[in-house]
């Protein structure tokens, strides 16, 4: 999912309603988990769901935030942590090699590490290519 906004580019795994569901699920799960080790007599099949309940929701929110944007200053690549990568250290933007079923987008950096581009499509390589240039 793409969104364009004045000054930049923000690319998203997920949509906005997926993220909203992401954000309400974990708060709920935390309290189910917490109610469930409060009571005393809980079945163990109770608690093991509640655990998992927990780990689902911690796994939504990775995929909620990852996403890449970029900028005038360069590209963000959010997973579980952010990273800012200037466009002056980019070297080069390329899609995998042919062949795959999928490409991913990819950035090329100064000390040659390759670093993927999450939720960035092919297609929109040219938009990327564009933007570095003007920088």
């Amino acid at each position: 999912m793409r969104e364009d906004l004045e000054d930049r580019t923000v690319w998203r795994a997920q949509g906005r309603r997926w993220r909203t569901f992401a954000y309400a699920w974990l708060p709920f799960t935390l309290a189910f988990l917490v109610a469930r080790a409060l009571i005393d007599d809980v079945h163990w099949g109770t608690r093991i769901g509640a655990v998992c309940n927990v780990i689902a929701g911690l796994g939504f929110l990775v995929l909620a935030r990852t996403g890449t944007t970029a900028d005038a200053r360069g590209l963000t690549v959010t997973t579980l942590v952010s990273r800012h990568l200037p466009w002056a250290g980019v070297v080069e933007l390329r899609t995998d090699p042919p062949g795959r079923f999928a490409a991913d987008v990819q950035a090329v950096l100064a000390d040659g590490s390759v670093v993927t581009l999450p939720a960035v499509p092919a297609e929109d390589l040219p938009h990327l290519e564009s933007l570095r240039a003007r920088h």
